[in-house]
C-alpha cells in the first residue's frame, strides 16, 4: 500500500468511515473571474460547502450568481436556489470578517523586564469605555 492510498490531496491521513470535504479546483491560468465564479457557483450549488473556499472564490461566485439571477428566462426555482447560495455566501463572508476583527492582536512586550524575554502578550480586544456622564444637575432657583 503506497502513501497515495493512505493520504488525501493535502497529505492528511484518510480516516476510514469519514467522508472528506469536497474541494473545488483552483482558478485556471487565463480563466476569467466570471468563468471561475461560475465554476465555484456550480460547486456551491452541488455541495453547499464553503469550508474549502477562500474569500476571493466566494466573491467570484457571488458575482457569477448576480449574473445568473439577472439572466432572462431563468426559472423561479433556479433563481430561489441561487438566491439561497448568495445568502450562504453573504453569511460566510460576514462571519469570517467578524472573526478576523475580533481576533486579539499579539504584540511583543516586556522586553525590558527580567525573565520575560520577548513573549507575546494578548491585548484585550474590547474597546475602552468611559463611565457615563453624571446626571444632569438641577440649578438652584430662589424665589
Amino acid at each position: 500500500m503506497s502513501e497515495l492510498d493512505t493520504c488525501d490531496a493535502f497529505g492528511d491521513p484518510i480516516v476510514p468511515g469519514r467522508t472528506p470535504l469536497p474541494i473545488c479546483e483552483p482558478r485556471r491560468t487565463g480563466e476569467s473571474i466570471v468563468d471561475h465564479g461560475a465554476r465555484v457557483l456550480s460547486f456551491l450549488l452541488a455541495y453547499s460547502c464553503t469550508a474549502t473556499l477562500n474569500d476571493s472564490e466566494l466573491a467570484h461566485a457571488d458575482l457569477a450568481a448576480h449574473y445568473a439571477i439577472t439572466a432572462r428566462g431563468i426559472l423561479p426555482t433556479a433563481a430561489d436556489r441561487i438566491s439561497d447560495v448568495r445568502h450562504l455566501i453573504a453569511t460566510v463572508q460576514r462571519d469570517r470578517s467578524q472573526v478576523s476583527q475580533t481576533a486579539a492582536p499579539i504584540v511583543a512586550t516586556g522586553a525590558g523586564r527580567p525573565g520575560s524575554g520577548n513573549r507575546p502578550e494578548l491585548l484585550d480586544p474590547r474597546p475602552k469605555s468611559n463611565p457615563p456622564a453624571p446626571a444632569y444637575a438641577k440649578p438652584e432657583i430662589a424665589f
